[in-house]
């Protein structure tokens, strides 16, 4: 069964950075010239042209490889593209795969089979390789790619209870006694130390108020040496 997932950036920058962390360490214990690599989601208008195929120990094709891939290697790693490096450009690379796609063993052959990876929806992916001015080219079997994809992570956590959502908000309340009036000319007068008498009586409760919109009655308390709020009743 063919495997259909779409693969979002994030996740194609993941394959990006194992390949690219995996080929980094190689680079450092072998290349001579360093491989750099792009890894992509082949277009439509890609052609098929591969020729090797990667096989790991139980005979699964893990990928697909174009071009010449001795002459390539054999470059990246002596400097030079003569045939007798072809066996030991071979084992270097293959240790290089058997890192890349977490596998004990790989197998580089040469194999006439037609592979149908590239189809709408398929989790193919394409990584060039890039030594100087060449380059080769390896699909990855779609089967693979889906087994190694991350696990999806759920971005919507769902409706929140609206007293969840609220839950820390913050509210500035106001302790309010009755409105009352004076005149402008006594309010001109006032001085530090004034007493001005009101209309609220002594016995009756202040207003607690958010925005001007009274929600309980309530008294001034202590609470050791901070002022406190007594609720009475909520209005």
């Amino acid at each position: 069964m063919k495997p259909y997932r779409l693969i979002n950036t994030l996740e194609l920058n993941q394959f990006n950075t194992n390949f690219f962390n995996t080929i980094d360490y190689w680079n450092q214990q072998y290349s001579l010239h360093p491989l750099t690599l792009n890894v992509s989601i082949p277009t439509k208008e890609f052609i098929k042209t591969q020729t090797w195929f990667v096989e790991d120990n139980q005979g699964q094709l893990l990928a697909c490889i174009s071009n010449d891939v001795h002459q390539f290697l054999n470059y990246s790693l002596f400097g030079e593209e003569d045939s007798c490096f072809n066996s030991c450009s071979e084992e270097l690379f293959m240790l290089l795969l058997s890192q890349a796609f977490n596998t004990d063993f790989c197998l580089l052959n040469k194999i006439n089979k037609e592979v149908d990876w590239l189809y709408p929806g398929s989790t193919c992916l394409l990584v060039h390789l890039y030594c100087n001015a060449s380059s080769i080219s390896m699909l990855l079997n779609p089967d693979w790619v889906y087994q190694n994809l991350p696990l999806a992570t759920k971005t919507n956590p769902g409706i929140t209870p609206l007293e969840d959502g609220l839950a820390e908000k913050s509210l500035i309340l106001s302790l309010e006694l009755s409105s009352m009036s004076i005149p402008i000319k006594q309010l001109m007068d006032l001085q530090i130390g004034d007493v001005i008498a009101t209309d609220h009586g002594c016995s009756r409760p202040m207003q607690l108020a958010h925005k001007r919109k009274t929600f309980a009655t309530a008294e001034l308390g202590k609470t050791l040496e901070n002022k406190s709020v007594i609720i009475k009743e909520f209005v």
